[in-house]
């Protein structure tokens, strides 16, 4: 049983109500069969309007948008899918119309702009991030979601975005964990947490992050950790952590702060042994002790000096003749 919305509620469609719906249907149909993209879109904006909530309507903001991508005009194009899939979830043309919003993000993330007010074009990369995000929204759980979470993370990666790379494919782990690109999204977000260290003169958290999913990979996909050598890279990283703790060792020393220097040199022997940073700080702390000795053999062998002699303090007594007597009192 077809509806239609009239006077404020749903009530049986007419059959000649039908005729006329499936008749409007059909010249957006040849409108857009025929090229004549510009008159398609305007045809089916007056069919959804007039035929508001008919199943007829769902092909109609399919076929706009298939006019809108024909006119290259991407952002247009998805704002009719994005009508078709709200107002028609599980519709006939659902698949298709998901389908079509991909190709919208895989164009703008190809390079092309967004046209703004007819005339400017403008970068559209975050819109592309937040089609295929919505894309996945709409089909959670698919072959297609997964697929779309993917592509983000990638892109991300790709654009040396790496916090935002790291976030999505943490995403896309969490969401698909069984996933046949599993080993590649956790290889990729070790990467990226490397990625964005900076040096010692900045927090080394990436490091630590970067260390643990190394780690993860190499428990879990052992094959792929081996081809990439994880081995060594977790082994340049702990030489990256040791010269940080150096660095902050170093920086004391400098600063006249030998106490807090020690225990940082320390620090990089107890716990990055082996390293380079390891060797640097016995050679380091052999010099600050040194240097201490040194004091206090200089110290020592100082020649002592004679104790100054104190003299008792003078007590001035006033003589009786310069002594005034009480406040106020007159002389004799």
């Amino acid at each position: 049983m077809a509806l239609e919305w009239r006077d404020g509620q749903w009530v049986q469609r007419t059959q000649h109500a039908r005729g006329a719906a499936e008749a409007s249907l059909a010249k957006v149909s040849r409108l857009f069969e025929g090229g004549s993209y510009f008159r398609a879109v305007s045809a089916a904006k007056s069919h959804v309007k007039k035929y508001r909530g008919d199943p007829t309507s769902e092909e109609a903001y399919h076929l706009a948008g298939r006019s809108e991508l024909a006119r290259k005009r991407y952002y247009q194009a998805y704002e009719f899918f994005e009508h078709q899939l709200d107002q028609y979830p599980g519709g006939q043309f659902f698949e298709r119309g998901l389908t079509g919003q991909l190709e919208c993000a895989e164009a703008f993330l190809a390079g092309k702009r967004r046209i703004l007010m007819g005339i400017f074009r403008v970068k559209a990369e975050e819109e592309a991030i937040m089609i295929l995000e919505g894309i996945a929204e709409h089909a959670p759980g698919t072959r297609l979601a997964e697929q779309v979470l993917l592509r983000v993370a990638d892109y991300q990666f790709s654009r040396r975005k790496y916090e935002g790379a790291v976030d999505a494919y943490d995403r896309f782990m969490a969401l698909f964990p069984k996933s046949v690109h599993s080993a590649h999204a956790l290889q990729r977000a070790a990467e990226s947490s490397h990625k964005m260290y900076l040096g010692v003169q900045y927090d080394d958290t990436p490091l630590l992050e970067a260390k643990n999913r190394y780690e993860s990979l190499a428990e879990q996909f052992p094959e792929k950790a081996a081809r990439i050598n994880v081995d060594l890279i977790l082994e340049d990283i702990r030489s990256a952590r040791a010269a940080k703790v150096y660095d902050s060792a170093e920086f004391y020393e400098r600063t006249n702060h030998p106490k807090a220097a020690v225990y940082y040199y320390q620090q990089v022997i107890e716990l990055f042994p082996g390293t380079d940073s390891a060797q640097r700080s016995r050679m380091a702390l052999a010099r600050l002790s040194g240097a201490e000795a040194a004091v206090l053999e200089a110290a020592r062998l100082r020649p002592r000096q004679p104790a100054p002699v104190r003299r008792p303090a003078l007590t001035r007594r006033p003589s009786p003749e310069r002594d005034i007597g009480p406040v106020g009192a007159q002389p004799d």
